[in-house]
């Protein structure tokens, strides 16, 4: 287990990390919004074929929810760390931290 103020810094390096990669998606969906088609594939069946369409502006939808997922894990996180005690909380950051970092890999 991580002691004395690793946590903390490790969790401020998860965050940040986790923030750039949502201004890296935010950025790549803008900079090929121009080259999406008017219409595009939002769900597929078990064959792989698409079964569902939407228009371009659905591609916005991802990048929405990954960032008010981060949001509300900040907002849990900062509410944590004034409720409990230092050790529990101390568990709490590495918990988080991991909750963080597979959020961040999931929305490579």
């Amino acid at each position: 287990m991580l002691r004395g103020d690793i946590p903390f810094l490790y969790l401020r390096a998860v965050n940040k990390i986790a923030v750039l990669f949502l201004v890296l998606m935010m950025a790549f969906t803008a900079f090929h919004y121009g080259e999406l088609p008017a219409e595009i594939p939002i769900h597929y069946n078990a064959a792989g074929v698409p079964d569902g369409y939407g228009e371009k502006q659905d591609v916005w939808v991802l990048p929405v929810i990954a960032i008010a997922l981060f949001g509300g894990l900040l907002t849990l996180e900062k509410k944590n760390k004034n409720t409990t005690r230092k050790k529990s909380n101390q568990e709490a950051q590495c918990r988080y931290c991991a909750h963080i970092f597979l959020f961040t890999i999931q929305n490579l």
